[in-house]
């Protein structure tokens, strides 16, 4: 049986993007700071990624920013060389969506989930952006 586009495991030579608000951006060490991988209120099931095979660092930001936003660069193999687990789940609108478990609204305060907020930042292989937002159609 054929495994719908999305679905299928996230292999370990995949490329994943995570979005970057300006402001979880350190523009003097040009790296991401440790809270754009903090789970938010939203974050029930783990912190959202786009697998780079389905999804361009564009589409990964989402079409609602207001302002400035980066993409982070993550390698699949290296999060879980670190126990970071990443779990396919794929949205209508974004059939490359995915999550990393390990980091959840409920777990956000905890040690270990501090800690590998901190490994995220350290494994980024690339920052692109910023990406501004589109002008606004109000003249």
């Amino acid at each position: 049986m054929d495994v719908q586009p999305g679905h299928e495991e996230v292999g370990d030579s995949e490329i994943l993007y995570r979005r970057i608000p300006e402001v979880h951006y350190d523009a003097n060490l040009k790296a991401p700071r440790r809270e754009a991988f903090q789970p938010n209120d939203h974050d029930l099931t783990g912190i959202s990624v786009s697998r780079a095979k389905y999804t361009t660092p564009l589409q990964a930001i989402g079409a609602r920013r207001t302002k400035p936003t980066y993409v982070a660069v993550l390698n699949a193999h290296e999060l879980r060389q670190h126990g970071i687990q990443i779990v396919p789940k794929p949205e209508p609108e974004n059939v490359g969506h995915a999550e990393l478990p390990n980091l959840r609204k409920d777990n956000r305060k905890e040690t270990n989930t501090i800690r590998l907020q901190g490994v995220l930042v350290t494994l980024c292989t690339a920052i692109l952006g910023p990406y501004t937002p589109p002008p606004s159609a109000d003249p």
